[in-house]
């Protein structure tokens, strides 16, 4: 099931536009089925119309059959339109409910092809997450909607990359031939690269993996891509270049030197993208790739502690611009760990990155890379073997468990693993409710230390007290989807209430939300507790404002004081508040002047009714 993580998703939206690494991005993702080989040649153009059977003219091709004239049909594409637009309850899209929406059109789902691209087409995020799957689940009726997945990659690329990796899954369910890398090469030599031409590079590395042994004769075409000086995604292609090698063994011979001359390019982007590439290439790794590499673990900005705060405005904190750094350094260690042995002359930068960077999932990865470059360091060093150790009998379970072999034991050891906790949680569920019980002190221990959501939904049905202890996890997946939790057990979940009126106020933005989900599914009658600037407080902090600068002299003053602490985060934004820190804010302006407080309250009130109860304009 589909979860959008906003800690991971902010980490991942940078990678996609910064990086443009195409080859590394898709090379990570796990095998997909082998796509049926078509007799035509690659380098022989076909237009799309004339791919299968297809009409790309026709928008309502896929109305086939009695759906065009069977009522019992129109209603049920309706209740799928109804269905896909309907906001996520939790951060987890109602993949089940999506199922049965299909399932009611019967023998007659490829009917829902033209609604399915219209969503793709026109809809809020979450439907269009939600469409993609639909079409994924249509099976071989999904083909239909080629053309139209074709065109809005034309026409509105960035639509199709709010999927992210879910765009490659998408691809492969369409059912698309390699007679379409022609038109996809076509996309990626446009001048504008930009999403268009990433995406498009994905999906041609999504071609060939499927289909081994394709997309060689592609190489020398990509290869006059990257040097042309003003194309903005050389990097993307390299990375491409490298699948395309991967998936035709025996040909790095022949590329190898031609790729890695653009190590020495005037583009720093251009030599990291070459270098991270070249890691993929079999055989001793060039000198000029570790080097690059290193460079790209960025540890003499480490090596200041105050590199990343504001050089000219105290108030302004550079997040971003280590949130960027912080994923350029994980592609760096990624692509010396693969390097092995070859990469030695970096464990010292490696060292200096682990020691130094307040990132612990980077620091995990340095340490897992120096004890696979340096078998030697990880002998020495308890701590890389612990991590080491621990990462392989993870993996070690999850086969077991995989194949049906694992016992008991073995689900509780793992557990204890974050590599093997979902494949554990998800085998304890089939248990009966007797060994479930005996699981539980093992899955609570789990769910407070690696916070899994699999671990969460057990625990939701065979313990769901402790999901209030889950709430207060440092983890904030784990809180999150603890909230979710207790929202899915409705009015049930009544105990929980004044532990998520608690954790409201101290959560990431998120899991608020999450948390106010839960709890007006427990309690409907519970009031607004979370205000969004644009939406809520906008009007009402200008208001206040136009107060403070008509005021005079020290009153003006302490009505900025009031407006400065509160309305503002620790970045500078204009920030979201919680019903608490709204009334909080309204009685810090009545405590400093009666007027503004008046004028601040009327707006809040008029724009938020549920207000009324708590704030009312002094006498």
């Amino acid at each position: 099931m589909a979860k959008l993580n906003m800690k991971t998703v902010t980490v991942a939206g940078i990678g996609l536009l910064v990086a443009l690494n195409i080859g590394l991005y898709v090379s990570n993702r796990s095998p997909r089925q082998v796509l049926k080989k078509t007799s035509g040649q690659v380098n022989s153009r076909k237009t799309l119309a004339t791919t299968g059977s297809i009409d790309a003219s026709q928008p309502n091709a896929g109305k086939l059959g009695s759906a065009a004239t069977d009522p019992a049909i129109a209603v049920a594409l309706e209740n799928l339109r109804a269905v896909l637009h309907e906001p996520w309850k939790t951060r987890h899209r109602p993949d089940q409910k999506i199922r049965d929406a299909l399932a009611l059109l019967g023998s007659d789902r490829k009917a829902a092809v033209p609604v399915l691209l219209e969503i793709l087409n026109a809809g809020s995020e979450q439907a269009l997450w939600n469409a993609s799957f639909a079409l994924q689940q249509l099976g071989p009726d999904a083909r239909e909607a080629l053309p139209g997945f074709i065109e809005l990659l034309r026409t509105n690329p960035n639509r199709l990359a709010r999927l992210t990796d879910d765009i490659e899954k998408l691809f492969t369910a369409l059912q698309p031939g390699v007679e379409l890398i022609p038109d996809l090469m076509d996309m990626m030599r446009q001048p504008d690269f930009g999403g268009r031409g990433e995406i498009a590079g994905r999906l041609i590395a999504t071609l060939v993996q499927n289909n081994p042994g394709s997309g060689v004769e592609l190489i020398p075409d990509l290869m006059d891509m990257m040097r042309q000086p003003d194309f903005r995604g050389r990097g993307g292609v390299a990375g491409l270049i490298a699948t395309l090698v991967q998936n035709n063994p025996g040909s790095e011979a022949i590329y190898r030197n031609d790729l890695a001359a653009f190590l020495q390019d005037a583009h720093p982007d251009v030599r990291f993208s070459t270098a991270c590439a070249l890691t993929r290439f079999p055989g001793l790794k060039e000198t000029l790739v570790i080097s690059e590499l290193i460079n790209g673990l960025k540890v003499d900005a480490l090596r200041d502690p105050h590199y990343y705060e504001p050089v000219f405005d105290p108030t302004y904190r550079r997040q971003l611009d280590q949130l960027r750094d912080d994923f350029r350094r994980s592609q760096a260690v990624d692509g010396l760990k693969a390097c092995g042995q070859d990469a030695k002359s970096a464990v010292a930068a490696l060292e200096e990155l682990a020691g130094n960077t307040s990132n612990s999932e980077l620091r995990k990865s340095a340490l897992t890379a120096i004890g696979t470059i340096d078998p030697e360091k990880r002998l020495a060093t308890p701590e890389i073997d612990q991590i080491l150790t621990a990462r392989e009998t993870g993996q070690s379970l999850v086969q077991k468990i995989g194949t049906g072999q694992a016992s008991f034991e073995d689900l509780l050891q793992g557990l204890r693993y974050p590599e093997s906790v979902s494949a554990a949680s998800q085998a304890i569920a089939k248990l009966e409710p007797e060994a479930i019980a005996r699981a539980l002190p093992s899955l609570r221990s789990a769910l407070t230390t690696l916070g899994a959501y699999d671990t969460i939904q057990v625990i939701k049905q065979s313990d769901p007290q402790f999901l209030v202890v889950a709430l207060k996890t440092p983890h904030d997946a784990a809180a999150y989807d603890a909230a979710d939790a207790l929202g899915d057990l409705g009015t049930e979940a009544r105990f929980a209430l004044p532990a998520l009126y608690e954790a409201i106020e101290g959560d990431s933005w998120g899991t608020q939300r999450a948390i106010e989900s839960a709890i007006k599914r427990i309690d409907p009658n519970a009031p607004k507790l979370l205000f969004t600037f644009e939406d809520d407080l906008q009007l009402a902090e200008n208001a206040l404002m136009e107060a403070a600068n008509t005021a005079e002299g020290e009153l003006r003053r302490r009505i900025e004081n009031v407006y400065e602490k509160h309305a503002y985060d620790e970045n500078r934004g204009l920030r979201n508040m919680t019903r608490n820190e709204v009334i909080s804010f309204a009685r810090a302006v009545r405590d400093v002047d009666q007027r503004a407080y008046n004028l601040f309250v009327t707006k809040l009130v008029e724009d938020n009714p549920s207000l009324s109860d708590a704030l009312k304009p002094a006498e």
